[in-house]
């Protein structure tokens, strides 16, 4: 070949490589060959369904479903075979799943908060591709335009809502053999485009109608709502919002009123101090201080809701500077009454130095005004960790200020054994600090999982800079969030200090037979109904008539223990109108338990004659023993005058309670229920707030965590309290055995409770697990008062093997089965209740179970 041959071939070569020659697209590109091109998927099998459940809960729930059979000639099939942690993984499933994703697979930011999935999508590999089958869940529970979840949209803005198909785009072209939607019990208003057919109740759209109509619309139906659920979904509406606290506040100050009618006009001295004894003192200064603690956590909703109706937001520097100042103030207030001493009040000025210096000077350090605009780097990370170096500070000041105060109530109403100022600091700064931790590890591992649960599809690379600005918004929030978790627990202080001001009236009036009376028995009316009573009367997501249930539940204790029959003390003695309440001493308890011993003795003996265990003159040694009964059957001792018809002296024994004062009866069955409640607490919690994807729901709640630890105290405290409020009432209680006068107090916390569950049944809301919490307390107020009439007898302990023994004795043999079997038929009850709800799915969100 020649130079001039050569010379030729390569200017050739050279123009060839210049030619526009075709290449293949780029995954990244907008040509057809983009793997999220509509080309790719067209044809492809698919199915969506939806459905809307109305019915038996409080926000309604649209549970959707979508199944693809992606074909293997897709370029990111086999990438869906990848872990779920994979970047091919979460792209072919953002070209799945998400209407956001461009047809050229652009890498985006995706998270979608109100969608929820109980299980990772299915993946299955098929001879002619993959299948994916992807199934979720949204509640209904906010008034939005947009809440997407899955392939399809619902608003709720409108009377009318509308549900829309919008798949993503990369199925716009797939074949959709099945577009399945059930509106539930109300049916559809309207459905377009109109190649309809039913399929039940549900509306099917009819293969080959496409996902949009000719002018681009998507596939629609129009839905009427039940008014409660409609109603329910308004609960992020100012006036929503604004009648819940109003009804919330309307709760202390209904107990507010009802204590200081009981209390009265407090009576003063010459010069116009009081006179009141300290416990009453502290008693009304808890009321007052519990009310301004309500009224400072309104003020601060009602100013959020301020900011968002003028339109201002609520950027997270002015939502930590509120949540800060507020919890500070609260704090401050805490302290002040619990008057800890000098050194605890100046580490509480030193613990406000933190928040102080973010909320004013933060703009200086950090060098900007807003967090939405940080990014990444020194003087955002500055900020960050001084935000949450002062979140901290002033949780602990909570913390700190309420059990300060909470410990003052209790040591001055002579509660707790009085403890030296130095180790009281020292253990109330650990307990805070402590509980610091907890509160914020639990927060901070709540809000994590929240954030990966929304933004699962997205390349944590690039969510980086997103991810940092949710944690900073996320701790942002935590002060204010932490202000109204923490403050709902107020209800506490003038629980303690009606606890006090019984303690004095309980200790004051010694002698068997005794019960509260007046303002001693309406403290503990309200003891029952604020601190032993199911904190229910929430309807559509609104504590408008929480208060409501407050006087019920007093109400309902106060008729049953007045307007039932007479107790076994309240009869009358035979041949005389005098009860035998009027016929006991200070020294009769021993006597009376001194006959109740010879008259079991004595009946065991009859016993075995009537099973023919004696000789053929048993006839004849049964008239000694008749007599002996009819001996011990007089009262008082050598009178003519006897114990009333159809009693024993057994059980005129039995209705003094251990011991002689009703304040020490109270407390020995307020240990015993504490102790017995305690694997019930652990159950209740699991059914209410574990059980199914009940934890994993609320998880979006950042405080649900802690509300784990905090529910198992407060249903220790029910269970304490409410055997409290057995032992205290127990001489004036109808029935001769404990179960029997435990069914009284039982029946007292159940009534409301029924009240609200018909309420429940008339707007069709849950029943959550209100029969097995009334079965609850019901089997713990039993087991309460059969180890009352066991400890009646407790000078006998000695003289048995077993506490069993001895019950059979007190019981008489012939009663112990009637209450063995009564008490094994509600634990079968509740085991039911366990077995039955134990296969439902978790609640609406919304309903809390607190107290008030």
């Amino acid at each position: 070949m020649g130079k001039r041959e050569l010379l030729l071939g390569l200017f050739l070569g050279m123009l060839l490589a210049l030619l526009p020659w075709p290449v293949p697209a780029r995954a990244d590109s907008g040509v057809p060959g983009a793997p999220c091109h509509p080309e790719w998927l067209a044809g492809a099998p698919a199915e969506a369904v939806a459905r809307v459940e109305h019915d038996g809960r409080t926000h309604t729930r649209v549970t959707v479903s979508q199944t693809v059979h992606a074909p293997a000639a897709w370029p990111l099939a086999d990438d869906l075979l990848l872990g779920p942690g994979s970047a091919g993984y979460r792209q072919a499933m953002a070209c799945l799943l998400r209407e956001e994703q461009d047809s050229d697979a652009s890498y985006r930011v995706y998270t979608r908060w109100e969608e929820r999935r109980t299980a990772p999508p299915v993946v299955v590999q098929e001879a002619s591709g993959v299948r994916v089958e992807f199934s979720a869940y949204a509640w209904m529970d906010v008034y939005a335009s947009g809440l997407s979840v899955g392939p399809w949209r619902v608003d709720t803005t409108a009377p009318r809502w509308t549900v829309s198909f919008v798949p993503a785009p990369a199925l716009v072209g797939a074949d959709w053999r099945r577009v399945v939607l059930d509106p539930g019990r109300t049916g559809a208003a309207y459905a377009e485009p109109g190649a309809l057919r039913r399929e039940g109740r549900a509306l099917l759209w009819a293969p080959g109608a496409g996902t949009y109509d000719g002018d681009g619309h998507p596939l629609t139906a129009g839905i009427d709502p039940p008014f409660p659920r409609a109603l329910a979904a308004q609960s992020s509406r100012p006036w929503h919002i604004v009648l819940s606290d109003a009804g919330g506040l309307l709760w202390p100050v209904a107990l507010v009123a009802f204590v200081l009618l009981a209390l009265g006009r407090a009576p003063r001295g010459p010069s116009g101090q009081s006179l009141e004894p300290v416990a009453v003192r502290n008693l009304r200064h808890a009321l007052w201080l519990m009310l301004l603690l309500r009224a400072l956590a309104g003020l601060g909703s009602f100013w959020l809701l301020g900011r968002d109706l003028h339109g201002t937001g609520n950027d997270p520097p002015e939502l930590a500077a509120f949540g800060m100042a507020s919890t500070a103030v609260a704090g401050g207030l805490l302290f002040a009454f619990g008057r800890p001493g000098r050194g605890p009040l100046v580490t509480a000025g030193l613990l406000l130095v933190p928040p102080l210096a973010v909320s004013v000077g933060w703009p200086t350090l950090v060098g900007q005004d807003r967090v939405p605009d940080l990014q990444p780097g020194l003087r955002g990370d500055l900020y960050v960790a001084l935000l949450a170096v002062a979140v901290g500070c002033v949780v602990v000041l909570g913390f700190a200020g309420l059990a300060v105060a909470i410990w003052r109530l209790a040591a001055e109403g002579g509660l707790v054994p009085p403890v030296p100022p130095g180790t009281l600091v020292r253990r109330t700064a650990l307990t805070a600090t402590a509980a610091t931790v907890v509160v914020a590890a639990c927060y901070a591992y709540a809000a994590e999982w929240d954030w990966r649960r929304a933004s699962w599809l997205s390349d944590p690379a690039a969510a980086a800079s997103e991810h940092a600005r949710n944690g900073a918004y996320e701790l942002a929030w935590a002060a204010a969030r932490f202000h109204d978790w923490w403050l709902g627990l107020d209800w506490l202080l003038p629980g303690v200090a009606m606890l006090g001001v019984l303690r004095l009236g309980g200790r004051t009036w010694r002698g068997p037979g005794q019960a509260p009376r007046g303002r001693d028995r309406r403290l503990l009316l309200a003891v029952f109904g604020s601190l032993v009573a199911l904190g229910v009367g929430w309807y559509a997501n609104s504590a408008l008539l929480v208060a409501c249930w407050l006087l019920l539940n007093i109400g309902a204790l106060h008729l049953l223990t007045r307007r039932a029959r007479r107790g076994v003390l309240d009869l009358p003695l035979e041949g005389t109108s005098l009860p035998l309440r009027a016929a006991l001493t200070v020294g009769h308890r021993a006597v009376l338990l001194d006959r109740a011993r010879l008259f079991r003795d004595v009946h065991a003996r009859l016993r075995r004659l009537d099973q023919g265990q004696q000789s053929a003159d048993g006839l004849l040694r049964r008239r000694p023993l008749e007599n002996a009964l009819e001996r011990l059957h007089a009262w008082p001792p050598g009178a003519s005058t006897a114990l009333p018809r159809h009693l024993t002296v057994v059980d005129a024994a039995l209705a003094l309670g251990p011991y002689d004062t009703w304040w020490d009866n109270g407390v020995r069955a307020a240990r015993t229920a504490h102790l017995a409640g305690v694997p019930l607490s652990v159950l209740l919690v699991w059914a209410d707030l574990v059980r199914g994807d009940r934890l994993t729901g609320a998880l979006g709640y950042n405080f649900a965590l802690p509300d784990l630890l905090l529910t198992f105290g407060l249903w220790q405290l029910a269970w304490a309290t409410g055997g409290f409020v057995l032992g205290a009432l127990w001489c004036e209680l109808p029935g001769r055995r404990g179960p029997v006068k435990a069914l009284v107090v039982a029946t007292a916390y159940a009534l409301p409770v029924g009240l609200f569950a018909v309420g429940n049944w008339l707007v069709d809301e849950e029943q959550d697990n209100l029969a097995l919490f009334c079965a609850a307390m019901l089997l713990v107020l039993t087991v309460t008062g059969i180890a009352l009439d066991v400890d009646t007898f407790r000078s006998e302990r000695r003289f048995w093997q077993t506490r069993y023994g001895m019950l059979l004795s007190v019981y008489q043999m012939r009663y112990v089965s009637l209450q063995l079997a009564y008490l094994l038929t509600q634990v079968t009850v509740f085991i039911t209740l366990w077995e039955f709800l134990a296969d439902t799915g978790g609640g609406s969100p919304g309903k809390g179970p607190g107290a008030s």
